[in-house]
């Protein structure tokens, strides 16, 4: 009986090895993990707020209470941030990222974030919700209803969970730090005697300018926004000085009339009166202001209510380095709160008319050479939104499976496997419900390959894009910084 039982035991140990041998050999399924190229690392000092830009231009603040070891916020000492952005279907594929949440909705996204904080000696460190980092990061375009989605990891995968509103406010920047003209590179030097306002306004109306032809409200119209007055409002916020980008194009001193009218509203319910009152001119920039009244911006950031813990004065300093630059490549801003360690998504549902759903199961032939393969890592990729599906396996019927409800009718199919050293893989463009089987080639790639087939796909939706006159106007100027 022994021995029967010890023979047994052997064979077991023999699968098991021949098993650990194949699964060397040829890797058929990813688990989430960031690679090393993806992630960011910054070393800071709790003795203050800290605020940097990420790889991405985007605006990483950490104030100076926003982490805990053992239930004790950690004071002045320094620690490791771990950060990474995901922004395109190439960014998830290469962290083995999918757009699906705990009840299997498919989601589409504006940004995935990743963030962990570590002592130096390498001790895992928890936010404190209470006093959260934040980022601001740029879009090209305005996805409608966004929410944050929380990451959890279940079996090796990222599912999205526990959506909640994103952060609405403004943030303030003091005038004299704002470009509000339609030369990008003129500046205001601010007077708060309103006679010597209106003679150095008189001043410049005589003085022959390089920009002296472009499209765009008349200098000395914008001058009177930076009288003290409109300090504290959200005249004075970096997310006005991007509207001014697209007021400049309307030329229309009546646009500019409804903000100024409206000061004590929403911006966001100013944008709404500047899109109606374009629309009903049939006017081709209302599209703009209908693109900025869907971000349902508030009112500048309440020292006292939304940011008690953040030294506002920080991220206006910090907002100033780049501001000309690489943060005005975008018109659109989006705040995340990170209340605890891990994945965090900026996303909306899909729900678009064209989405099928996916009830489908398929059959994929996959080749490396002449070897046939019997599963995949595989990746369902939306044509027209930012949005993957990983497919799961099954063993039984040799299928791949949905793990959402719906889905794109055209995707693209995208497989790869790994020996360890070498990446195999194939992306073909089908059209579910048509054909029950898909034949794939996989052959040797390089991420700059599999990136630029993939470029191609979760383009942003016209309807949702901001739109620019195509006459030559110093607006052009602002397009190539």
């Amino acid at each position: 009986m022994e021995s029967r039982l010890n023979l047994f035991l052997l064979l077991g140990l023999v699968v098991l090895f021949l098993w650990a041998c194949q699964e060397t050999k040829l890797q058929n399924r990813f688990e989430t993990n960031i690679p090393s190229h993806k992630m960011q690392y910054f070393e800071i000092n709790l003795d203050r707020d800290t605020v940097f830009f990420t790889k991405n231009n985007a605006l990483l603040i950490i104030p100076q209470c926003a982490f805990k070891l053992e239930g004790k916020i950690v004071e002045n000492q320094k620690v490791i941030v771990e950060f990474s952005e995901f922004y395109k279907p190439i960014d998830f594929v290469e962290s083995h990222l999918s757009t699906i949440t705990d009840k299997g909705e498919l989601l589409e996204s504006a940004g995935m974030f990743y963030i962990q904080a570590k002592t130096l000696d390498n001790q895992h460190l928890e936010i404190n919700p209470n006093c959260s980092p934040l980022i601001r990061f740029g879009s090209e375009d305005m996805k409608s209803n966004l929410q944050h989605y929380k990451g959890i990891v279940k079996n090796g995968e990222v599912v999205w969970t526990v959506p909640k509103e994103l952060e609405k406010w403004l943030t303030p920047v003091p005038l004299d730090k704002l470009s509000l003209y339609a030369n990008p590179a003129r500046k205001y030097k601010i007077s708060f005697k309103k006679e010597k306002q209106l003679l150095e306004a008189k001043k410049r109306l005589i003085q022959t300018e390089p920009f002296s032809n472009y499209c765009g409200l008349k200098n000395e119209f914008i001058d009177i926004l930076y009288a003290s007055e409109y300090e504290n409002t959200f005249i004075a916020t970096f997310e006005f000085e991007l509207r001014m980008r697209c007021i400049h194009q309307t030329c229309s001193k009546n646009v500019l009339q409804i903000y100024l009218s409206n000061l004590e509203k929403n911006l966001y319910e100013a944008d709404s009166l500047v899109y109606q009152l374009l629309l009903k001119e049939k006017s081709e920039h209302a599209q703009n202001f209908r693109c900025f009244y869907q971000q349902k911006l508030t009112k500048v950031a309440d020292a006292n209510k939304d940011l008690p813990y953040v030294n506002l004065k920080a991220i206006q300093e910090s907002m100033d380095l780049k501001i000309k630059t690489a943060m005005l490549k975008n018109l659109v801003y989006h705040t995340l709160k990170f209340t605890s360690s891990g994945f965090h998504n900026v996303d909306a549902l899909t729900r678009y008319p064209d989405l099928i759903e996916a009830r489908d199961e398929f059959e994929l032939e996959l080749e490396i050479g002449s070897n046939e393969i019997e599963q995949a890592a595989v990746y369902c990729i939306s044509k027209n939104y930012n949005s993957i599906n990983v497919l799961h396996f099954d063993p039984v019927s040799k299928r791949y499976k949905f793990n959402s409800a719906f889905c794109e009718k055209v995707v693209a199919i995208y497989a790869v496997v790994s020996d360890g050293d070498q990446n195999y893989s194939c992306i073909k463009e089908v059209e579910l419900g048509k054909v029950k089987t898909h034949k794939l080639v996989l052959g040797t790639t390089t991420l700059e390959e599999i990136g630029k087939t993939l470029s191609t796909y979760g383009l942003y939706q016209e309807e949702n894009l901001f739109t620019f006159p195509s006459v030559d106007c110093c607006f052009s100027e602002l397009k190539e910084l």
